[in-house]
């Protein structure tokens, strides 16, 4: 028994010594290695807007921090693990070029050994293009974009103040390599994308429709792409679209009209194409355009067939998934149409305006009886969802400001308060609908105004000018509105420059604003 124990000791033994002799082959090196790192929060910088400095000061802890010397030390740093470097400093200092969420990565080499540690820390840019108007128009003949972003500052108070900062022809000054080419604007649709991004869509001359991202307006894609096989279906020429959270809708020049379903409802990016056959309503329909609502609260959009002069609508939701979605709406008028003016045949009258307010069930209608020239004021509301809408609550007469407008005048009916704002020529004017009187709100004196659209907040309206200017006025405050002259102490910032302007829209900056 002893004797094996000694033949076991002894092979332990070898076997020790030959573990030893080899660990002793290797070229051991006692690098000045990193013990912890992290950052200096009072004087670094991660989260910022677009065009402003990212500041990272790191605050490293060495095994052998006497070793910690200005030049014992190589300081590299990438945007990638792979990247170009940004900097050889010790400290970042840099400038990103784009929006949204990234890493930077920081290497370490002390010289001395050749070892290389590594850290990295999350960045975020944010856009300074979030909230505010978007303005597409041409410029000198050339399609651009502006955008008026909304700023606020607080007094010693704690009173909040706004202000505005314009970007005129923003496009080309953020992509003046990407240029939106020569032909002429047409039209644009800003909308959500998910709870912190929003998209866009600008419609130019010869069917070219662009999605620009939110973020920057870079180009996303072409709107050509959305189609099977990325083609447009024969003939078709887009020139508006409409989000409704789990249905898209995209109108074409002939009146045909096309939808797609999105599969996610929290975030709607580009996943499921178009349908190649248009939506078929009974009898055939040119669809004009679509009508301005609150998609979001309405559950469906709203359109006008011009070839048989009636309203027509196509269920959607923001919330909720079923078979109906996307599917036409049945609407029912079982209203004399000597007492309301049916919206399932509107013959003998010219539509100038259809808006709503309050939750999206209820509508203003502004009708010309062409046989008479009277302008009629029509308010409704519709009841039911998903497979009908019936009018309801209806009444008409004639609109007190009729002797004030024409074919040409522009209306919007604001969606939390009492008043129908409209411009014919130079003169805003707001109809208080409660005591169903019209006032000028102002004279511009000169140039025609083509647009009117409340801010994200309803309080506010943005008029914009044939000559290439845009006007915010106060919308609601009484003070401003009791004044004798309400433009005067009423209008709150003014743009000129824009060139021939063809839309204007509210962008939301994403679907949480909603």
């Amino acid at each position: 028994m002893k004797s094996n124990i000694r033949i076991i000791l002894l092979l332990i033994g070898v076997l020790f010594a030959a573990c030893y002799e080899d660990k002793g082959n290797y070229d051991l090196v006692d690098y000045n290695r990193i013990v912890k790192i992290t950052q200096n929060n009072a004087l670094s910088k991660y989260s910022i807007t677009l065009g402003d400095t990212v500041r990272i000061v790191p605050v490293i802890t060495w095994k052998y921090p006497d070793r910690d010397t200005i030049t014992a030390f190589e300081f590299t740093w990438k945007t990638r693990w792979d990247g170009d470097t940004i900097s050889k400093e010790r400290v970042l200092e840099y400038i990103p070029q784009e929006c949204g969420t990234f890493n930077v990565y920081l290497y370490v080499l002390e010289k001395e050994t050749g070892v290389i540690s590594r850290n990295s820390w999350q960045v975020k840019v944010n856009t300074p293009y979030l909230e505010g108007w978007l303005i597409a128009s041409n410029i000198n003949e050339q399609p651009s974009l502006s955008y008026i972003r909304r700023d606020s500052w607080k007094d010693d108070e704690n009173k909040t103040h706004y202000f505005w900062t314009d970007f005129v022809n923003l496009y080309a000054t953020l992509h003046s390599d990407a240029s939106l080419g020569s032909e002429k604007m047409i039209g644009m649709s800003s909308y959500t994308v998910d709870s912190y991004d929003d998209e866009l869509i600008v419609f130019q001359e010869g069917g070219k429709a662009t999605v620009l991202n939110g973020l920057d307006f870079g180009k996303s894609l072409n709107v050509s792409s959305e189609f099977p096989n990325g083609v447009y279906p024969a003939g078709f020429i887009p020139k508006d679209f409409k989000r409704g959270g789990a249905c898209d809708f995209i109108l074409g020049e002939a009146g045909e009209l096309y939808w797609r379903r999105n599969l996610n409802l929290s975030k709607m990016y580009h996943e499921v194409a178009f349908m190649d056959v248009p939506i078929y309503f009974p009898k055939g329909a040119k669809i004009s355009h679509f009508f301005d609502i609150d998609v979001y609260r309405a559950n469906f959009i709203l359109m006008y067939d011009e070839l048989y002069k009636r309203f027509l609508a196509c269920y959607t939701s923001y919330n909720s998934g079923n078979s109906y979605l996307g599917g036409k709406i049945d609407i029912i008028n079982t209203y004399d149409p000597s007492e309301f003016a049916n919206i399932l045949d509107l013959n003998g009258y010219k539509v100038i305006y259809c808006g709503d307010h309050t939750n999206g069930k209820n509508y203003v209608n502004i009708l010309k009886e062409e046989n008479t020239g009277k302008y009629l004021y029509q308010a409704f509301q519709f009841s039911g969802s998903m497979t009908n809408l019936t009018v309801v609550n209806a009444t008409q007469e004639e609109f007190v400001g009729g002797n004030l407008i024409s074919e040409n005048t522009v209306f919007w009916r604001l969606r939390s308060s009492s008043y129908l704002y409209f411009g014919e020529g130079s003169k805003l004017y707001f109809y208080d609908v409660n005591t169903k009187q019209v006032k000028l709100y102002t004279d511009f004196g000169e140039g025609r105004i083509t647009h009117l659209m409340e801010d994200g907040d309803g309080t506010r309206l943005g008029v914009c000018l044939d000559n290439g200017t845009f006007f915010l006025c106060e919308a609601i405050s009484a003070e401003v509105l009791s004044a004798n002259n309400p433009g005067e102490v009423g209008i709150l910032h003014k743009v000129t420059g824009l060139g021939e302007i063809v839309s204007l829209a509210w962008k939301w900056g994403g679907y949480y604003k909603l």
